[in-house]
Formats: C-alpha cells, structure tokens, sequence
C-alpha cells in the first residue's frame, strides 16, 4: 500500500500508475473484494432487514387483520347479541302479547261462562218459578177436588174409597223437616182425620166403620201409633179408636182387632194429653170386650200373651193407680180382668184390681156394672183368682 501511494505521487507522470492500474492492481483487487464483500454483506443484511421489515409490516398486517378479523368478530358478536337480544325481546313482546291475548281470551270466555251460568241459574229460576206455580196450581185444584170429595162424603154421610185415598196420601207424607213444617204437615193430617171421624161419629153406620177399618188408612194409622213421637199424634187417632171400637155390631170390632191395634194402643196410655189416654182404654176395653163374647171364661184371653210381651199389663196397671179419672180406672181394672181370663194374677200389685170389680158391682152405670161382673167371672176361671174373689164371702152375681 506504501509502494503505491509513493507511485501515485511520483513526480514523473509517467511514472505514476493508470487509474486501471491501480484498479488492477493487488491491493485495490483485495480491497475491491472486501469491498464488494461489505456491500454484498451489507446488500445482504438490507435485504435480510428488509425481509425482517417486510415480515414484521407482513406481521403487523396480519396482526391488523386480526384485530380488525376480531374487531369484527366482536361486532359481529355485538350484533349476533344484539340480534339475539332484539329475538328475545321480540319473542317476549309475542308472548306478552300471546299472554295478554290469552288472558283476554279467558277473561272474555269467564264474562261469558258468567253470563251463560246468570242466564242459566235466570232460566232456572224462571222454571223453579213456573214449576212452583205450576205445582201450586195443581195443588190447588187437587185440594179443590179433595174438598169437593169431602164435601160429598159429609153431605151424604158417606166415607166413599175416594177420600180415604186422600186421607192415605195425607198420613203416608213422613213427619220431617222444620218445625213450621212438620205442623203444616200434623195440621193438613189432622183436617183429614177430623173429616173422617165427623162421618163416623154423626152417622156411626157400619158400612163407614168398615170401610175405614178394612182400609189403608188405618194401616197408616197403626203405624203412626206405633212409630211417631207420642206427641206428635194428633187427638184425633185415639177418638177415631173410639169411635170405631164402641159398636154394637159384632163384625166391627173382630175386624179392628185383627188389625193388632192394641201394642199401638198400650203406647197412648203413656201421652201427655189425658183425654188421649182416656180413649186409648176406652178402646182397649171395647176390644178387649168383644173378645169376652167370643171366649169362653175358662181360657185364656187370646190377646194375653201379645200384651204380656208389650208389657201391657203393667202399663194397664199403672193407668189404674194412677186414678186419673173414675172412667179410665174402671175401664183399666175392667180391662185386665178379661186379659186374666182363666190366667192366675201372679203380680200381687195387680190383685188390687178385684177388689175395684167388686165394687163395680153396684156402680150406677149399668154397663159398668155388667162390664165389673164379667171381669170377676173371667177372672174366676182360675181357681186361685176365685178363691181370692170369694176370700170375704164375696159372691159373683149371676
């Protein structure tokens, strides 16, 4: 390098080297090569950055992208969700607008379902109303008929098959409901029966008794005897018994008999009202009665045994000590001489009655008197109850 620079500032042009000279020469060939060696490594290491520049403006882009790819990513997950948001919302208006539709529906259809039942339970009504006046119509012209009926039957003195139809239709209506009702019921019954027992009692003919008799009235009425409360049986049952058992005729009381009226009867002897009681024996008597003539002094009376079972004997006693009246005395003490009939008093408190018949004997009433003399003869059928009658040298009259 020396050598050439002294050759390059020789004072002899001639002597100093050409510009390819020193182009060709060693050192600027070595110097060139490194030279084009830095160049090529610096070309290399600018293309190297620019393909670094480009990688990263290449990254950078692709980063853009992505932000912007997430960018609209994440508006487009806006919008999805809002689209999404805008769906429920819209989905919900329906179904509040569905529900309000329905809630209206059903609303509409209860105002309706309301004014169908109004208008039902109207019409209802209406017919209730109409079936009422109806039934009170029909009512009406049947109690017209029924009191043309009776007006007949008391003009004439006649129980025809017709009234004692009404009469049955009457006491089979069963004794229930209010108070108020059960008296409207005990009240149109009792009417009934007052009719019948008017007939019988002003024209005591046997046709009307046994037409009564062999009815269902008083199979209704042995019923009522037995079944209702005491108190609700109207006076007119026992005065009706009394009317019908105190006959002459000797068909009449047979036939009541059969009937089996006296367990029915036995439970009168017990109510509150004594002019009941009182026709409760008055009949039991003239049932009882009529059976002396059909039985012989030496046997047993045939209703003994059914009223022992009933407990009649007892009751009939207590009837007879309760002394209520002279009437209902007698008749009691009467009475349990013809159910003794050839039977031995063995309840020693039903003794007292022999010496009540005896006194009987000379009672004014001349029936009564009778009445006391077949009792005693009934009862001598037994021989203890004889001996118990004779014990004061008592004689029964012939």
């Amino acid at each position: 390098l020396k050598d050439i620079l002294l050759s390059m500032v020789n004072m002899d042009a001639d002597k100093r080297p050409t510009v390819q000279q020193l182009l060709d020469s060693q050192i600027f060939q070595a110097i060139s090569s490194q030279e084009k060696r830095i160049r090529d490594t610096e070309q290399e290491k600018r293309e190297e950055q620019e393909k670094i520049r480009l990688l990263q403006q290449k990254n950078r882009e692709a980063e853009k992208m992505k932000r912007e790819a997430q960018e609209q990513a994440r508006i487009s997950q806006q919008e999805r969700i809002k689209a999404e948001q805008e769906r429920i919302k819209a989905q919900e208006q329906v179904e509040q607008e569905r529900i309000k539709n329905e809630q209206e529906r059903i609303k509409n259809e209860e105002k309706l379902e309301q004014e169908r039942i109004k208008n039902e339970e109207k019409l209802e009504q209406e017919r209730i109303k109409n079936e009422e006046l109806a039934r009170q119509l029909q009512q009406l012209k049947k109690e017209a008929e029924e009191h043309n009926i009776e007006e007949k039957a008391l003009k004439k003195g006649l129980i025809s098959p017709e009234l004692l139809k009404i009469v049955e239709e009457k006491l089979k209506i069963p004794l229930e409901g209010t108070e108020k009702e059960k008296k409207e019921i005990l009240d149109v019954q009792e009417r009934k029966l007052q009719t019948l027992l008017t007939i019988i009692g002003q024209y005591q003919t046997f046709s009307n008794k046994k037409q009564v008799i062999k009815s269902r009235v008083m199979d209704q009425i042995i019923n009522i005897l037995r079944k209702r409360n005491l108190n609700d049986i109207p006076s007119s049952i026992s005065s009706i018994f009394v009317d019908l058992s105190n006959s002459f005729t000797e068909d009449i009381v047979p036939h009541l008999a059969s009937k089996n009226p006296l367990p029915g009867l036995i439970r009168l002897l017990k109510h509150p009202n004594t002019q009941i009681v009182v026709d409760a024996i008055k009949t039991i008597y003239n049932i009882l009665t009529n059976g002396y003539y059909s039985t012989d002094s030496t046997s047993p009376h045939p209703s003994f045994y059914m009223m022992e079972q009933c407990n009649g004997l007892d009751i009939i006693m207590t009837l007879f000590n309760a002394n209520i009246n002279k009437e209902s005395k007698d008749l009691a003490a009467i009475s349990l001489s013809h159910l003794y009939c050839a039977q031995e008093i063995k309840d020693k408190s039903h003794k007292e009655i022999i010496a009540h018949l005896k006194t009987l004997i000379n009672d004014p009433d001349e029936q009564i008197k009778e009445s006391a003399k077949n009792g005693l003869q009934d009862l001598a059928g037994n021989s203890i109850n004889k001996a118990d009658i004779e014990a004061d040298g008592f004689a029964i009259p012939k």
